[in-house]
């Protein structure tokens, strides 16, 4: 897995920063979604993975042939396969381009930004995280750190 993203509180992220640090992915705040190309696989697909380090949650990981830093906000994904998806509620579909709120986010076809990547304000005190529902009950998690891997396609 390499690291394309990570977002550490307090910071908000810059709208439109697809680098952010390119060359130290050790810093608290880091991005290469400009280089997410680079990861596609022979069949045209990018695998993900989405964690929240500081919040004690699941990782979530998936598939999808769209890329997300391309196409217009909230225009949905194309090609989305589940992996490992702990997470699914509030329109969990892979991630898609954000609106205003923050560069990405998995609330896909929809105007709600949850598992927010980039987000350029906080949501009650954090990033938008994931959602689900232990028991029927609605858990939705603001977290404090984000970070996103993709797989290295393989030679």
């Amino acid at each position: 897995w390499v690291l394309v993203f990570r977002q550490t509180m307090p910071f908000l992220w810059p709208e439109q920063t697809w680098s952010l640090n390119p060359d130290n992915p050790s810093e608290d705040n880091f991005a290469i979604l400009d280089k997410l190309e680079d990861f596609r696989d022979s069949d045209g697909v990018f695998t993900f993975k989405l964690q929240w380090p500081q919040d004690n949650c699941e990782v979530q990981i998936w598939k999808q042939t769209s890329n997300p830093i391309e196409g217009s906000p909230h225009s949905g994904v194309s090609g989305y396969q589940e992996v490992d998806v702990p997470y699914t509620d509030h329109h969990w579909g892979g991630l898609e381009r954000g609106g205003t709120a923050s560069l990405l986010d998995g609330s896909v076809n929809n105007s709600m930004w949850w598992y927010a990547i980039g987000s350029h304000q906080l949501h009650q005190g954090g990033y938008p995280g994931p959602v689900f529902r232990p028991d029927g009950v609605k858990k939705e998690y603001e977290v404090k750190q984000v970070e996103l891997y993709i797989r290295q396609p393989s030679e």
